[in-house]
Protein backbone atom coordinates (compact mmCIF):
# COMPACT_ATOMS: atom_id res chain seq x y z
CA UNK A 1 0.00 0.00 0.00
CA UNK A 2 1.25 3.18 -1.00
CA UNK A 3 -0.49 6.68 -0.57
CA UNK A 4 0.34 9.87 -2.54
CA UNK A 5 -0.97 13.27 -3.95
CA UNK A 6 -0.96 13.97 -7.84
CA UNK A 7 -1.90 17.23 -8.52
CA UNK A 8 -3.64 17.63 -5.17
CA UNK A 9 -5.61 14.13 -5.60
CA UNK A 10 -5.41 11.57 -3.12
CA UNK A 11 -4.40 8.38 -4.53
CA UNK A 12 -3.48 4.82 -2.77
CA UNK A 13 -1.82 2.21 -4.87
CA UNK A 14 -2.49 -1.59 -4.09
CA UNK A 15 0.06 -3.92 -5.35
CA UNK A 16 -0.23 -7.45 -4.49
CA UNK A 17 2.66 -9.36 -6.25
CA UNK A 18 2.77 -8.15 -9.68
CA UNK A 19 -0.59 -6.64 -9.77
CA UNK A 20 -1.45 -3.17 -8.77
CA UNK A 21 -4.41 -1.11 -8.18
CA UNK A 22 -4.41 2.98 -8.50
CA UNK A 23 -7.49 4.50 -6.70
CA UNK A 24 -9.05 7.66 -6.46
CA UNK A 25 -9.25 8.40 -2.80
CA UNK A 26 -12.26 11.02 -2.95
CA UNK A 27 -14.60 9.21 -5.46
CA UNK A 28 -13.03 5.04 -4.59
CA UNK A 29 -13.04 4.87 -8.42
CA UNK A 30 -10.38 2.38 -9.69
CA UNK A 31 -8.69 4.52 -11.92
CA UNK A 32 -5.78 2.22 -13.05
CA UNK A 33 -5.04 -1.59 -12.85
CA UNK A 34 -2.55 -3.85 -14.18
CA UNK A 35 0.55 -5.21 -14.15
CA UNK A 36 3.58 -4.12 -12.41
CA UNK A 37 7.39 -4.57 -12.59
CA UNK A 38 8.58 -2.93 -9.73
CA UNK A 39 9.92 -4.69 -6.59
CA UNK A 40 9.51 -1.47 -4.30
CA UNK A 41 5.27 -1.94 -4.92
CA UNK A 42 5.35 -5.30 -3.74
CA UNK A 43 6.99 -5.12 -0.21
CA UNK A 44 5.40 -6.92 2.55
CA UNK A 45 4.11 -4.41 5.37
CA UNK A 46 6.37 -3.59 8.54
CA UNK A 47 6.18 -5.44 11.58
CA UNK A 48 8.22 -2.68 12.67
CA UNK A 49 8.47 1.48 12.40
CA UNK A 50 11.36 3.70 13.28
CA UNK A 51 11.34 7.16 14.55
CA UNK A 52 13.22 9.58 16.50
CA UNK A 53 12.00 10.32 20.46
CA UNK A 54 13.61 12.78 22.21
CA UNK A 55 16.99 12.62 19.96
CA UNK A 56 17.22 8.86 19.98
CA UNK A 57 15.96 6.22 17.40
CA UNK A 58 13.32 4.11 18.56
CA UNK A 59 12.14 1.16 16.98
CA UNK A 60 8.21 0.61 17.68
CA UNK A 61 7.97 -3.13 16.71
CA UNK A 62 5.48 -6.25 17.68
CA UNK A 63 4.83 -10.45 17.24
CA UNK A 64 2.56 -12.96 16.72
CA UNK A 65 1.51 -12.88 20.11
CA UNK A 66 0.48 -9.13 20.09
CA UNK A 67 2.34 -7.30 22.31
CA UNK A 68 3.83 -4.00 20.82
CA UNK A 69 7.03 -2.66 22.22
CA UNK A 70 8.96 0.74 22.10
CA UNK A 71 12.55 -0.16 21.85
CA UNK A 72 15.65 2.15 22.06
CA UNK A 73 19.46 0.75 22.52
CA UNK A 74 18.79 1.17 26.32
CA UNK A 75 15.74 0.05 26.79
CA UNK A 76 12.41 -1.67 25.76
CA UNK A 77 9.09 -0.63 27.03
CA UNK A 78 6.27 -2.31 26.52
CA UNK A 79 3.04 -0.87 25.41
CA UNK A 80 -0.36 -1.25 28.01
CA UNK A 81 -2.08 -3.03 25.29
CA UNK A 82 -1.66 -5.14 21.98
CA UNK A 83 -3.48 -6.92 19.55
CA UNK A 84 -4.10 -10.28 21.26
CA UNK A 85 -3.97 -12.13 18.13
CA UNK A 86 -1.28 -10.91 16.98
CA UNK A 87 0.10 -7.83 15.00
CA UNK A 88 0.22 -7.38 11.39
CA UNK A 89 1.84 -3.99 10.90
CA UNK A 90 3.52 -0.54 12.26
CA UNK A 91 3.47 3.08 11.03
CA UNK A 92 5.27 5.78 12.63
CA UNK A 93 4.69 9.53 11.75
CA UNK A 94 5.31 13.07 13.54
CA UNK A 95 1.81 14.79 12.99
CA UNK A 96 1.49 18.20 14.92
CA UNK A 97 4.93 17.46 16.34
CA UNK A 98 3.17 14.44 18.21
CA UNK A 99 4.76 11.46 18.05
CA UNK A 100 2.27 8.37 16.71
CA UNK A 101 3.16 4.57 16.15
CA UNK A 102 0.10 3.55 14.04
CA UNK A 103 -0.91 -0.79 14.57
CA UNK A 104 -2.64 -2.86 12.94
CA UNK A 105 -3.56 -6.61 13.57
CA UNK A 106 -5.38 -9.75 13.31
CA UNK A 107 -8.12 -8.46 16.07
CA UNK A 108 -9.29 -6.58 13.11
CA UNK A 109 -8.20 -3.30 15.28
CA UNK A 110 -6.20 -0.07 14.39
CA UNK A 111 -4.46 1.23 17.60
CA UNK A 112 -3.03 4.83 17.52
CA UNK A 113 -0.42 5.45 20.22
CA UNK A 114 1.03 8.67 21.37
CA UNK A 115 5.08 7.60 21.89
CA UNK A 116 5.88 10.71 24.83
CA UNK A 117 3.81 8.97 26.83
CA UNK A 118 3.36 5.45 25.71
CA UNK A 119 -0.54 5.33 26.14
CA UNK A 120 -3.22 4.85 23.37
CA UNK A 121 -4.54 7.99 22.14
CA UNK A 122 -7.30 5.57 20.24
CA UNK A 123 -8.75 2.86 18.75
CA UNK A 124 -10.59 2.54 15.16
CA UNK A 125 -12.04 -0.83 14.34
CA UNK A 126 -12.06 -2.20 10.93
CA UNK A 127 -13.74 -4.83 8.85
CA UNK A 128 -11.77 -7.50 8.94
CA UNK A 129 -7.45 -8.07 10.06
CA UNK A 130 -5.41 -5.41 8.74
CA UNK A 131 -3.12 -5.93 6.17
CA UNK A 132 -1.22 -2.68 5.67
CA UNK A 133 -1.07 0.92 7.48
CA UNK A 134 0.19 4.04 5.75
CA UNK A 135 0.59 7.67 7.52
CA UNK A 136 2.08 10.96 6.57
CA UNK A 137 2.81 14.54 8.38
CA UNK A 138 0.01 15.82 6.90
CA UNK A 139 -1.99 13.92 9.05
CA UNK A 140 -3.36 11.59 6.11
CA UNK A 141 -3.87 7.68 7.69
CA UNK A 142 -4.55 5.01 4.34
CA UNK A 143 -5.41 1.71 6.07
CA UNK A 144 -6.23 -1.72 4.09
CA UNK A 145 -8.32 -4.23 6.52
CA UNK A 146 -10.07 -7.41 4.86
CA UNK A 147 -11.16 -6.29 1.55
CA UNK A 148 -11.44 -2.69 2.28
CA UNK A 149 -9.01 0.60 1.53
CA UNK A 150 -9.92 2.90 4.35
CA UNK A 151 -8.85 6.74 4.32
CA UNK A 152 -8.98 8.88 7.67
CA UNK A 153 -7.54 12.61 8.61
CA UNK A 154 -6.40 12.71 12.34
CA UNK A 155 -8.48 14.80 14.05
CA UNK A 156 -5.81 17.50 15.23
CA UNK A 157 -5.41 18.40 11.56
CA UNK A 158 -8.53 19.51 11.03
CA UNK A 159 -9.95 22.91 11.69
CA UNK A 160 -12.61 23.06 14.04
CA UNK A 161 -15.74 24.98 12.89
CA UNK A 162 -17.09 24.84 17.05
CA UNK A 163 -17.90 28.43 17.93
CA UNK A 164 -17.35 30.10 14.89
CA UNK A 165 -19.64 32.47 12.74
CA UNK A 166 -19.49 30.66 9.14
CA UNK A 167 -21.63 33.40 7.76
Amino acid sequence: IRYSKIAGQPLLVLATGRQHQAIDLLSGRVIQAGAIDDPALALAPATSGLIVLDGVLAKVMGGSDGEVTVQTAGSARPLPEGHGTGLTVVACQYINGRALAFTGGRDSKVRIWDLATLQSSGVIDMPGRVLAIEATREGDLVVLAGTEAMAFRHASTVESTVGRNLL
